[in-house]
């Protein structure tokens, strides 16, 4: 497959499960806080993936160097495609080598890879430098070389890589942290070599991303969001690769919605919060929707509902408004629920009006349910969002979950009833 030299950029859409296995196995924590893991099954950009090895494996057959260009959000994937694509050569050339299929002309493919993240330049010319004498078994003065300015450890690399004779796969993830004046440095560099091909990987975040201050780019290729249910696939794949005891299903889902709600909906930011619950499954085999709502309150940037807010949403509310909420919380405080039903909302209103002896009106109920979710102190799970059931009269007909503590909204409940300890419902 040729692949013509011209600025490429494609949308999301045509993914398919990786065919290397249909099973997860449990793997441990490496599943999770290795940072270049590849876990036997994940959601592919088949599209994407082709074109990779397109685009890098006619360079290398042609003898002559291109380079390619991920960008997207931090966290959607733009590593784990490239890391399996390099990963999927370095086993072809093991294979080959065990079965003596090698020729004596065929010539193995170097690859470098380099984290750019927060470094100066001088550290990933450095990485380079080290990785490049691993392979090529040379011997270097590295104090000399520590006090180099950048220009002395970029003419030491382009005398390292000129005695090259194997072509060479130059990887540099999370490459917005270099000059673009040094990256356009090494693409024309690698031009001239006819052997080293580059490949990049960008986190955009959710402004537009310009490409003018870059120079000899060839292709760019964006990797969008995922929809919410791949999304929920994903992390169930990934935390059953993690931990030994198969957590429940709407924990997985109560986790992607808090994801959906107050960050960006990408694979890394489901697999960060799984991260942060790690040492409390790990010690219990377990996740309860409490500590889940405990975690997730201190742990988003965006979370904006605080104690005081609240407080002053229930002081302000109405007696029936008030009562509705208490019994929305009851569905919490009986169970280890993560979710309540939608018919169990309608069912916690027809008891509101009969304590209150109100005549149930749909209307009403909608407006009273609205101001709740307005306040966020409920929130509609978006994964159950996108089935059949549709809004109506700005309330979504879908089960909700609890965005506090229950034991913060009850305290807050109780100041607002002025509720006495020895009373605890308040309404007698």
């Amino acid at each position: 497959m040729k692949i013509p030299k011209t600025s490429l950029c494609f949308d999301t859409n045509n993914i398919k499960t990786h065919p290397k296995s249909d099973k997860n196995k449990f793997i441990g924590a490496r599943s999770l806080f290795d940072p270049n893991f590849i876990p036997p099954v994940y959601i592919e950009r088949n599209k994407r993936s082709n074109l990779l090895q397109g685009v890098i494996t006619d360079a290398i057959e042609d003898q002559y160097s291109t380079n390619i260009n991920f960008y997207g959000l931090e966290g959607i994937g733009k590593n784990l495609l490239v890391n399996n694509f390099l990963q999927e050569i370095s086993l072809k050339q093991v294979k080959a080598s065990m079965k003596g299929k090698s020729s004596r002309n065929d010539k193995n493919v170097y690859i470098l890879r380099i984290d750019c993240s927060e470094n100066e330049v001088e550290q990933v010319f450095l990485t380079m430098l080290s990785q490049l004498c691993s392979i090529m078994k040379l011997q270097l003065n590295f104090n000399e070389i520590l006090k180099s300015t950048p220009s002395k450890l970029w003419n030491s690399l382009k005398l390292i890589m000129d005695r090259l004779e194997n072509p060479v796969i130059l990887f540099l993830q999370k490459s917005e942290n270099i000059s673009p004046f040094y990256l356009t440095k090494l693409y024309k560099y690698a031009k001239n070599s006819h052997k080293i091909q580059i490949i990049t990987t960008i986190n955009t975040g959710l402004q537009r991303y310009s490409f003018k201050q870059y120079q000899g780019m060839d292709h760019r290729i964006q990797m969008g969001l995922y929809d919410i249910k791949k999304l929920e696939k994903i992390t169930t794949d990934r935390s059953i690769m993690a931990f030994e005891k198969t957590l429940e299903p709407d924990s997985i889902s109560l986790i992607v919605d808090y994801v959906s709600e107050y960050d960006l909906m990408v694979p890394g930011a489901c697999m960060n919060l799984l991260k942060e619950m790690y040492p409390v499954i790990h010690q219990n085999g377990s996740l309860t929707p409490e500590v889940l709502r405990k975690t997730t309150q201190y742990y988003f940037d965006s979370y904006n509902l605080d104690a005081i807010t609240f407080a002053d949403f229930v002081i302000s509310s109405s007696i029936e408004d008030r009562l509705f909420l208490e019994y929305l919380l009851d569905f919490f405080r009986s169970k280890n629920n993560y979710y309540i039903p939608y018919k169990d909302i309608k069912q916690a209103y027809s008891m509101t009006c009969e304590e209150l002896g109100y005549e149930i009106l749909d209307q009403e109920f909608y407006n009273s349910f609205r101001k709740i979710t307005q306040a966020q102190v409920f929130c509609p799970s978006k994964i159950f969002r996108n089935s059949e059931k549709m809004e109506k009269n700005s309330v979504y007909c879908v089960p909700h979950f609890l965005t506090l503590p229950v034991h913060e909204v009850n305290e807050l409940l109780n100041v607002s009833f002025g509720m006495e300890d020895n009373n605890p419902t308040g309404y007698y």
